[in-house]
């Protein structure tokens, strides 16, 4: 015999909310009957069928709209190539997460390794990259060709990143003018990948030699070079020559008592003076 129970008992019965089975009445799943006399939906043994059904497929998370497609179909085949569908996606969110997995494992390192690598000068090789050109002079620019990139360059976070440039003549001048620039930043590795949009507001850097350095950061005070005579003077001591732009990336910033700190890391690129003249010496030997 047919059973006929209110909303809130077939909640209980069925395991699921009343608002959850308003929703599955929204999309055709559950068909309650309604007494035009209490107004009352009336949902029988049949709608307990249908809501297991969808569950069922909720738990593969498809949306409620394909899940209601599901529960009405009766080819095997379709229910089939929607599964080697959700099947591809799934593989393709897990490839998403292990990138995921690796960048957040690469902040921790960083991270922990912060105080102890602060003020350390080392010579790394860093990839080229594409950073957009938003400030100038830490004014933000207003481009219409910059704001229909930003945002799509923003959706990409972590695997962008936030940088600041700070041209070689202030650098070799000892300008104390506070003349560099932030924009968002990504490797040109990660270009394709990402899909991201290149424009004439995205200037590229190539793959450089640079001295690299973590360096602690006033939140409140605007950055200049006065921060990094130490390691103006690592270039100097070790003969190097400075050929581009440095080139910077946030990495953190911590509160403490109201005050902000920000970590950065420190990328002039150079060369050795002597280079050329080594290089012919070989060749000569």
């Amino acid at each position: 015999m047919n059973m006929n129970f209110k909303i809130s008992e077939f909640a209980k019965i069925s395991g699921v909310s009343p608002d959850t089975l308003r929703l599955y009445e929204k999309y055709g799943i559950v068909n309650p009957k309604k007494d035009d006399y209490s107004k009352y939906r009336y949902f029988s043994d049949k709608d307990v069928r249908s809501v297991l059904k969808s569950r069922m497929f909720r738990s593969y998370e498809f949306p409620l709209q394909e899940v209601a497609q599901l529960t009405k179909t009766k080819d095997l085949i379709s229910i089939i190539d929607c599964f080697e569908k959700k099947r591809e996606d799934i593989k393709e969110e897990i490839k998403r997460y292990k990138r995921l997995l690796c960048k957040t494992e690469e902040f921790i390192n960083r991270c922990q390794n912060l105080e102890e690598d602060a003020f350390k000068c080392t010579i790394k090789t860093k990839p080229s990259i594409y950073r957009l050109i938003q400030t100038k002079e830490n004014a933000l620019l207003y481009k219409d060709e910059l704001h229909n990139i930003v945002k799509h360059w923003m959706d990409h976070l972590p695997y962008t990143f936030f940088s600041l440039v700070m041209p070689k003549e202030v650098l070799l001048n000892n300008n104390e003018n506070n003349h560099h620039s932030w924009g968002l930043a990504v490797k040109e590795k990660d270009i394709k990948r990402l899909g991201l949009k290149i424009n004439e507001c995205a200037q590229y850097y190539p793959q450089y030699t640079c001295v690299s350095c973590i360096i602690k950061e006033d939140g409140e005070k605007e950055f200049d070079n006065k921060c990094l005579c130490f390691i103006m003077d690592y270039i100097k001591e070790n003969n190097y020559e400075i050929i581009d732009d440095l080139i910077g990336e946030i990495i953190v910033g911590v509160h403490n008592q109201g005050q902000i700190t920000y970590y950065l890391e420190i990328n002039i690129p150079i060369k050795e003076k002597n280079m050329v003249s080594k290089l012919i010496k070989n060749e000569l030997n």
